[in-house]
């Protein structure tokens, strides 16, 4: 399958953005977050827990761990196509409200933009 990251109209990449700011402070995570993405590469719709989970309303997550260290990258499935959206360090067992609705409206954004 594949993968895609969301880019906002004034190119502004979340993906990317958080994968910059953890590649010094976190580096095994980031490591474990590309594993991931590979993994949802490879394996597309069958990939199941622990690597990723559904959430709500067609957003998924992919999940990475490493020790103590937990991030999150929420995706869509459009067609063929996984496109990420954004991504967080985990602190709590439930994912941020705020974090699934940034992308919910980052998906709404990718859609229309696609079809306009």
């Amino acid at each position: 399958m594949e993968i895609e990251t969301y880019t906002t109209a004034s190119d502004f990449d979340p993906i990317m953005d958080f994968m910059k700011s953890i590649e010094k402070t976190k580096p095994k995570l980031r490591a474990k977050i590309i594993h991931e993405m590979e993994m949802l590469e490879t394996f597309g719709r069958e990939l199941r827990e622990p690597s990723s989970k559904f959430i709500e309303d067609g957003i998924f997550e992919l999940r990475a761990n490493i020790g103590k260290d937990a991030a999150r990258v929420f995706y869509f499935l459009d067609k063929d196509k996984a496109v990420l959206l954004n991504a967080y360090i985990k602190k709590s067992q439930k994912a941020p409200r705020t974090e699934i609705v940034k992308a919910k409206k980052y998906r709404e954004d990718y859609v229309s933009r696609k079809r306009g």
